[in-house]
């Protein structure tokens, strides 16, 4: 029961910094969502960018679920926040290769929707078919 609790609250806290995250890229702090981007994926995963970009999209899976012992909740925020990375660049026009953060995005949650252990997720289906399209795969 207690894993349980925790991983809502874990969820709760997530969802929250989700609308954070959201209000600054409306706001057009871009600066400021990298930084709270990078400051969740060290709350919620204890990595960071420079980390998860360090590794080829086929490693990094290898890396985080059989060496750093990721949960699926784990890697949905990691997949997710990725995503997110990506957008918040791609908003601010930077010129930084955006593919890097789609394709490790893609990899985990494609891991994700054949690998789950819980149910059929419909976001999973739908970012997944979302960053196909983004990559041109």
């Amino acid at each position: 029961m207690y894993k349980n609790d925790f991983i809502l609250r874990l969820l709760d806290e997530f969802a929250k910094f989700m609308g954070i995250l959201s209000g600054l890229k409306r706001e057009e702090e871009y600066k400021q969502a990298e930084v709270a981007v990078d400051e969740a994926l060290k709350k919620f995963t204890q990595t960071d960018l420079e980390y998860l970009l360090s590794f080829e999209p086929s490693k990094l899976i290898e890396e985080l679920v059989v060496k750093k012992k990721f949960t699926e909740d784990m890697l949905h925020v990691t997949a997710e926040l990725l995503y997110q990375t990506a957008l918040i660049k791609q908003s601010n026009k930077t010129e930084e290769d955006l593919l890097k953060y789609y394709i490790r995005s893609l990899a985990l949650f494609k891991f994700l929707q054949t690998n789950q252990q819980k149910v059929f997720s419909m976001e999973v289906l739908q970012r997944v078919q979302l960053l196909e399209a983004l990559i041109g795969e």
